[in-house]
């Protein structure tokens, strides 16, 4: 498998478009790392991972003692190489030069920092602890702490803001250094607090020409920057700053998952095991396996799957991996001619424009 990656389901306090699953039961913890500890154990042998990702929740909220146990039954039960891509998400109030300083003698090398945005009163929206001046600082800090390698999460396309305003995000965010930058467009869910504002008329959401005119402008803003666009909501300073771990789930390589709601996936059967954290504590305990949902895919479904994934970055799908003929072979001359696709070096890929209907596309092609 090409990737480790373990939820840590924990946050002070849960956002209002988050859906993930989390708790801010922190006293749940200790029996949290008993139960990755016993999934651990029995997973199948999985070689060497080339990637860690300890993503949440929010992993940087977990104590000194925490932190250094996980990382602990993490080493004894895995193998790593040498050159392992170690990523932790944090949100800028859990960043300091000591905590980053622990994370980095556990062999974390990448942080990825929950901005969402630099202006506070969008912040204050978004339901974030920090201000856009503590995450400035909590970049500043991790780089004093010795992490180069930081990436930034940001969302765009939520009332209040303008696509001035998240130009100025963007702007400030690259100017304090960091080498890659997840930009999402809010997508409120079921479930969470922003669906029950939209449901009550609260809360209004995108037009598709203003969906479209701030992806573009997203877009416009990195190409001046020089940076590389390399799936439809990442980028990157250089092309080494480019996320790997995520980058093997679009290249639908096979992973491991550990932790409450953690998907795996070994090239043809996907498990998830159980989202909530008592339940999936339970499970392990009594049953040995939190896995409550599993599937076994066919050909046509992993054909399709690859496809899917693969059309959301710039390297596309190999040439070959679609029979093209008849029909389809005429239909993506037509997308090549309307820009939404570009054929070259024997590979498929979406243009910046054919990443506006990366949903569609594949169905296009193989539907």
């Amino acid at each position: 498998m090409s990737g480790l990656y373990v939820h840590v389901p924990f946050c002070a306090e849960r956002c209002p478009y988050c859906d993930f699953a989390s708790v801010t039961d922190l006293s749940l913890v200790d029996r949290w790392l008993e139960a990755v500890g016993h999934e651990a154990k029995a997973s199948p042998d999985t070689g060497v991972f080339d990637t860690l990702y300890l993503g949440g929740g929010t992993p940087g909220i977990l104590s000194e003692q925490a932190t250094e146990k996980l990382f602990s039954l993490l080493k004894s039960g895995f193998s790593f190489s040498p050159d392992a891509e170690v990523t932790v998400e944090m949100n800028p109030e859990c960043v300091t030069e000591d905590t980053v300083a622990l994370l980095c003698s556990f062999g974390v090398n990448r942080l990825s920092i929950g901005i969402q945005s630099l202006n506070d009163e969008e912040l204050r929206f978004l339901g974030r602890r920090h201000s856009a001046r503590q995450a400035l600082q909590a970049v500043v800090s991790a780089q004093d702490a010795g992490c180069t390698n930081i990436s930034a999460d940001l969302i765009f396309g939520f009332p209040g803001q303008t696509v001035s305003s998240w130009r100025q995000t963007l702007s400030q965010v690259v100017q304090a250094g960091v080498s890659h930058i997840s930009a999402y467009q809010l997508t409120v869910k079921e479930g969470t607090p922003f669906a029950r504002m939209r449901a009550e008329g609260r809360l209004a959401v995108l037009s598709e020409e203003e969906e479209v005119e701030f992806f573009t402008a997203t877009c416009d803003f990195f190409r001046e920057a020089g940076w590389v666009h390399y799936e439809v909501s990442n980028y990157a300073r250089t092309p080494e700053s480019v996320c790997r771990h995520n980058l093997a789930y679009w290249r639908h390589l096979p992973y491991l998952g550990l932790g409450p709601s953690a998907v795996s996936f070994d090239g043809r059967r996907r498990w998830r095991n159980a989202p909530d954290v008592s339940e999936y504590c339970h499970l392990l305990e009594e049953e040995h396996s939190a896995v409550v949902f599993e599937e076994w895919l066919d050909d046509d479904q992993l054909l399709t799957e690859k496809v899917a994934l693969g059309l959301r970055t710039a390297e596309g799908i190999a040439g070959d991996v679609v029979p093209l003929s008849g029909e389809k072979q005429r239909m993506l001359e037509h997308l090549q001619r309307e820009g939404l696709i570009r054929v070259e070096g024997g590979r498929i890929a979406a243009t910046e424009k054919g990443f506006l209907l990366a949903d569609g596309l594949p169905l296009v092609l193989i539907g």
